[in-house]
């Protein structure tokens, strides 16, 4: 017998033996087989470094037919505001017992050089991201390959900008001997304007009530937004600068004053560092400070004071488990 009518014939057996096998089982049960389930999906946090942060995933899937079932394979990526943040992939196959469930680990890595590109379609959405998981497994039960989805989302929302305005009036003291000289900060209300790739622009309104009987000036404003936890960590800073001013208060003037600061995006990669290590946790403190000038009998006087300090804490489950 010739070696290509002993291929072919083994060939047969195999179909055959296939089919055998598939014939018996509709013998057996009156129907095909029934397409494996995801279960569901969890997503824990794994090492983090300076350059990646990586998410474990467990996928349960579930066999209902009397004879077992293998994973071939499976796949998936997370996207965040349609960006895509991380993709993962089985790198063996797995077996999956009759009428039973299999977990499946997968480890994957997010590049936390894509953290300010999501920053900015967070901003963008008004401080809200949705979470979509998408990928598929394929599953083969006597010979018949199974493609099942795998698909979940959910929402992440913040509201920074909103946490770190204020209508509660607050006095600061200029001086306060021999004689008191003092403002009244009646409100700060923050916004988000303008985000480019490197920079997050967040504009602070401050309304200034001058209750003195003489003039005051404000020269210049100072801010800085700091990102922290507990010690032994170290602080980020995300942003830090001044602006010159020289607005005139008049005696009983109440004046709003308008301060553009500007988020680094590019520290934001740091944050997310401390901010997942710390359980998707982070205190953020904005500072405000303004510099003043007056003109007294006794000579010219010149102060910076803090007018604001504000803290949010800012949490997040960007995986999605409760």
């Amino acid at each position: 017998m010739s070696t290509a009518k002993k291929v072919a014939i083994a060939l047969l057996g195999l179909i055959a033996i296939g089919a055998a096998g598939l014939g018996a089982y509709y013998v057996l049960t009156g129907k095909l087989p029934f397409e494996p389930e995801v279960l569901w999906i969890k997503h824990e946090w794994g090492a983090i470094s300076e350059d990646f942060t990586e998410i474990r995933t467990t996928v349960a899937i579930r066999n209902p037919n009397p004879v077992p079932a293998r994973l071939k394979s499976m796949g998936y990526t997370i996207y965040m505001n349609g960006l895509p943040m991380a993709s993962g992939s089985s790198v063996q196959e797995v077996d999956i017992p009759a009428n039973g469930v299999a977990e499946i680990e997968l480890s994957t890595l997010l590049n936390n050089s894509m953290i300010p590109l999501w920053w900015v379609s967070h901003v963008g959405h008004g401080e809200h991201t949705e979470v979509y998981i998408k990928g598929s497994a394929t599953v083969a039960v006597l010979g018949i390959s199974f493609t099942i989805p795998i698909e979940a989302s959910y929402d992440v929302k913040t509201d920074i900008a909103g946490s770190l305005s204020t209508d509660e009036p607050r006095e600061v003291d200029i001086i306060s001997s021999p004689v008191r000289i003092y403002v009244v900060i009646r409100s700060i209300h923050t916004f988000w304007g303008d985000v480019t790739a490197e920079w997050t622009q967040a504009v602070h309104r401050v309304v200034v009530e001058n209750p003195n009987d003489m003039a005051l000036v404000v020269s210049s404003m100072r801010y800085e937004v700091v990102a922290t936890w507990p010690e032994p960590s170290r602080p980020v800073y995300l942003a830090l600068g001044s602006q010159p001013l020289n607005a005139l208060l008049g005696p009983g003037d109440t004046i709003e004053l308008t301060l553009t600061t500007y988020l680094n995006n590019t520290a934001l990669r740091d944050w997310w560092v401390g901010h997942v290590g710390h359980g998707e946790a982070t205190t953020v403190v904005v500072r405000v400070y303004a510099t003043f000038e007056v003109e007294l009998p006794f000579g010219y006087y010149e102060q910076e004071l803090l007018i604001y300090e504000g803290e949010y804490e800012l949490t997040t489950n960007v995986l999605g488990q409760g």
